[in-house]
């Protein structure tokens, strides 16, 4: 009879792939710039963002992050298998 054992993720392992999901974005973020022209003019136009509207971007980010951050939780729970392409 073949015995199952289920594998708990360590806070470490979670907080792992986590890492390497925001370092990688972190290393890609530089290539939006050259694939996006505008975005650089903008900058360079001067055009400044308003409080609330940087605020806005910002919690939009976050939310991201927690959506990537429970769905790995949800992947090592169900022992799921992934990638860095998944």
């Amino acid at each position: 009879m073949h015995q199952e054992t289920r594998v708990n993720p360590t806070r470490r392992q979670i907080l792992g792939a986590g890492l390497a999901v925001l370092g990688s974005a972190a290393l890609f973020w530089p290539f939006r710039v050259l694939a996006d022209p505008a975005l650089e003019k903008s900058k360079e136009a001067g055009e400044g963002i308003a409080p609330p509207e940087d605020l806005m971007r910002e919690h939009g980010v976050l939310r991201r992050i927690l959506l990537i951050y429970e769905e790995l939780h949800r992947r090592l729970q169900n022992k799921v298998a992934f990638g860095p392409r998944c």
